[in-house]
């Protein structure tokens, strides 16, 4: 069975200091980027999507102050904060966009560099430049209201009232762009996508699943010593895994600054505040599934949502790179000598079985994070092997109600959360 999703390209030149993002998405741009920094994890073509957000943009001057909105992820010691941004591209949604946009195919998640106005030296995070229509300001009255959303349960049941009031409006302003203050900028229609179901998501779709339900769950991280991170993981290891293979000292690798920073992030340190990692991770450009990365242990449960897609062997070979360098990873920069961390053995890993199958496809990427969500909380009922299709259709709706209520409307009014 084939998954209801488009192939991908990745490249790059290594040419410092600019950033640049695959070279098969650029044209004749490709001077704007740099490979080294960018944005997080693999971009993702797709014909389905027309998600904005925010990544990085070249040329600002070495002296101007970080902006608020640019990510601490973007930045390295070598180059300025920049800020970019990349969306699924259809020529139709961008009237007023610069004509060499029109040139890039259509349908592929393009990059598209950002010009601040130099009063943004001043106020660098712009103010939302939508305005709530009296639909959205009702809509966010009800869901402010509203004590199911976000949901109560791993798996609750739909509020069916609030999803048909947050459907329509949102349809009917789907291309509105929201500035939260989660740095994470998005458009209606992108929470539409999330939405829908057998629709493929993008890497950045993951990424703020991730970072909602860090949040939602930061009690149980803490105490059980876990961790909900970017799909940057996966893929940075990815990326520098055919350079890292052939380095016959792999204890003198440089690894890059982004993956430190993740293993080092304040209170989520590797090996002592962090034991079992929750990360998306995506196969052949194509496929999400989940990974839990026992650091004790050495061992990466994966969370499949279509095991039948990719034979043990294929597995493998995805996996090769982030089992074995993981534990130098751990090693260089974790400064494991005060734990029970156990050597530079590559990891294993072993699939989860007696779960959901998603046979129908395309719902691989919100699957996989709802298996990690309940991995984390120890599987309650109705298990992972108590999914249905029709429960599918309803976690990708309560997921984009709840980034609503918990990103989204922040940028437009206080609230407090218990």
């Amino acid at each position: 069975m084939s998954v209801d999703s488009p192939p991908q390209e990745t490249s790059s030149n290594g040419a410092p200091p600019i950033p640049l993002p695959p070279a098969s998405l650029l044209s004749s741009q490709s001077d704007f980027f740099d490979d080294r920094t960018g944005r997080k994890g693999h971009h993702h073509r797709s014909k389905k999507n027309k998600a904005d957000h925010t990544a990085t943009v070249p040329n600002l001057p070495a002296e101007m102050p970080e902006p608020s909105g640019t990510p601490d992820w973007l930045c390295t010691p070598k180059s300025p904060p920049v800020i970019y941004r990349s969306y699924i591209y259809d020529k139709k949604n961008h009237p007023n966009s610069p004509e060499f946009h029109h040139l890039l195919q259509q349908g592929l998640e393009i990059f598209e560099h950002i010009s601040p106005e130099a009063s943004s030296q001043d106020n660098p995070r712009p103010t939302p430049s939508h305005q709530l229509s009296d639909e959205e300001r009702h809509l966010a009255a009800e869901l402010i209201k509203c004590p199911s959303v976000p949901a109560l349960s791993i798996l609750a049941p739909l509020p069916q009232t609030q999803w048909d009031l947050f459907f329509s409006t949102l349809k009917g302003n789907n291309e509105a762009l929201h500035i939260t203050p989660s740095k994470f900028d998005f458009s209606n229609n992108f929470l539409l996508e999330i939405a829908s179901p057998q629709t493929w998501v993008t890497t950045f779709h993951m990424e703020i699943l991730m970072y909602m339900l860090a949040e939602r769950h930061r009690e149980l991280l803490q105490r059980e010593q876990l961790a909900f991170t970017t799909p940057f993981l996966a893929s940075g290891i990815q990326e520098i895994w055919k350079r890292f293979k052939l380095i016959r000292r792999k204890d003198r690798f440089q690894w890059d600054k982004r993956l430190t920073e993740l293993v080092l992030k304040p209170g989520q340190k590797w090996m002592e505040d962090v034991i079992t990692i929750y990360t998306p991770m995506c196969w052949g450009e194509k496929h999400w599934v989940g990974l839990s990365i026992n650091l004790d242990l050495g061992c990466v449960e994966i969370l499949d949502p279509l095991p039948s897609l990719y034979s043990d062997k294929k597995v493998v070979k995805f996996m090769e790179g982030v089992l074995t360098s993981l534990p130098y990873l751990v090693k260089k920069v974790a400064k494991h000598q005060q734990t029970q961390f156990r050597g530079l053995k590559p990891f294993y890993w072993k699939r989860m079985e007696d779960i959901y199958i998603n046979e129908r496809s395309g719902d691989c990427g919100p699957v996989s994070i709802k298996f990690m969500e309940l991995h984390a909380n120890g599987d309650p009922a109705p298990h992972m092997s108590g999914i249905t299709d029709h429960a599918v259709d309803d976690l990708r709706k309560q997921y984009a109600m709840d980034i609503y209520k918990t990103i989204v409307i922040p940028a437009y009014h206080t609230l407090t959360f218990p």
